[in-house]
This record gives structure tokens, C-alpha cells and sequence, in this order.
């Protein structure tokens, strides 16, 4: 049950609010600022290690998305906490572990934080077109670039779906490329030197494999753009 709340410039006092979970149990928030936001949703630091995401009036979402990449427990995925509903049994809102953006660009570090990323999210992509899920929504904006690798965060707009094995995961797959692509345009930006796209493209182009043993054949990711930009 809302109680209190009125915004003005992303500025908001305190807001206290009720939710329940699966099993109706009453979850009770006082939340100040947003920590951050997006057309859907508004997440809210609530601990140390933990976020509440509150879904807008408008936005709907399938909760058992959220319930089966929960159960999967995927690699490189955040960790879903609780599913949380509105008094009438409403989907809502959702807590999970809290990820720490690290500062240093994916560019400068070492080739391994790329090629270990990306081995293990196409094991999670794999398994969630095995599921009969679509990755919807993959982009830089669901992806938290820790110290250690890339987590995937965000999962609600996922869905599923009756394509076939083989189609699922070629359309999973591209995703996991266009996701991948998107990382590295956005870091290249924060740079000042100009970049042919082909060079992006050409990195995340064919298996796996493929692009490991193009990448890792170079120290960073910068390196290999460096390197690739000269010729």
C-alpha cells in the first residue's frame, strides 16, 4: 500500500511502502532518492548488498520470468532475492543483490575479463533458450561491469516463447553479440579517437571460440582496437 509520495526534480521525501511476497508475507520499504531509474522503473538502494526495483503504474510484467531465471540461477546473472505484489496480488516490485560498477573501462582491462564474460553468458543465454526464453531488452543499460565481470541485471521484459530450439538460440545468441557490441561502442565514446564500427563488428563476428582466440591474442581490448584501427 502506498502511503506517501510526491516527486519533484527526482527529488522525493521519505516513502514508505508495502508489498507482499510469495507466500504474503508483508515486505515494508522507507525509501528516499531513486538510486536510479528507467521507462519502467525506479530501483532503490535498500542495503549494502541489496536494490529494490518498483515497476511504474503502467508497466507489465509476466513474474514468472522472474521466478524461472530465479531457479536457473544462471551464470553471470544477478541474484533475484524476493518477487514482490501490490495488495491485489499485482506484480510489482522485485529485490535483488546490489553490483558495484567498477570505474576502470572494459577497454583497458585485460582481454580474460572479456573473453571469461562472454563464455559464461553464452552458457546463460544457451540455457534460457533451452527454457523457452527470449532475451528481450540486452544492452549496456542491463549490464553491470563489476571488478570481476559482467553481470546481467534486469530480466522482467524476457519472455516466453514456442520457437524452436535451434531458432531460440540463434535469436539469443545475436543478442548476446549486440549486447556485447553496445558495451564496447559505449566505452569507446569515452575516448577521443574516432573508430570505424567494422572494427566492433568484426571482433564480435562468429563463435565463441572465434572470438576469444581474436581477442586474447592481445593484452586489452584497447590493444586489439589500437592495433586493428592502424591497419
Amino acid at each position: 500500500m502506498l502511503l506517501y509520495c510526491v516527486e519533484r526534480s527526482g527529488i522525493m521525501p521519505n516513502l514508505n511502502i508495502d508489498f507482499y511476497d510469495e507466500f504474503a508475507n508483508v515486505k515494508s520499504y522507507c525509501l528516499d532518492n531513486y538510486y536510479t531509474f528507467g521507462a519502467t522503473s525506479k530501483i532503490y538502494k535498500v542495503g549494502n548488498n541489496e536494490c529494490l526495483k518498483v515497476l511504474t503504474e503502467d508497466a507489465v510484467f509476466d513474474d514468472r520470468i522472474l521466478k524461472k531465471v530465479r531457479e536457473l540461477e544462471l551464470d553471470y546473472y544477478y541474484q533475484i532475492h524476493d518477487i514482490l505484489y501490490n495488495i491485489d496480488k499485482v506484480f510489482r516490485a522485485s529485490t535483488a543483490a546490489f553490483y558495484e560498477m567498477d570505474e576502470k573501462s572494459i577497454l583497458e582491462k585485460n582481454s580474460d575479463y572479456t573473453a571469461r564474460s562472454l563464455y559464461y553468458l553464452d552458457k546463460s543465454f544457451r540455457k534460457l533458450a533451452y527454457n523457452k526464453i527470449m532475451v528481450i531488452d540486452a544492452h549496456s543499460e542491463n549490464a553491470v561491469l563489476t571488478k570481476d565481470k559482467i553481470v546481467i541485471i534486469d530480466a522482467d521484459s524476457y519472455r516466453f516463447c514456442n520457437l524452436s530450439l535451434e531458432r531460440l538460440e540463434v535469436i539469443n545468441y545475436e543478442r548476446l553479440m549486440a549486447l556485447f557490441k553496445d558495451i564496447y561502442n559505449e566505452a569507446i565514446d569515452n575516448y577521443d579517437m574516432l573508430i570505424d564500427n567494422s572494427i566492433i563488428n568484426n571482433l564480435f563476428a562468429g563463435n565463441i571460440d572465434m572470438i576469444t582466440k581474436k581477442l586474447t591474442k592481445y593484452k586489452t581490448p584497447l590493444d586489439y582496437i589500437i592495433d586493428k584501427g592502424e591497419k
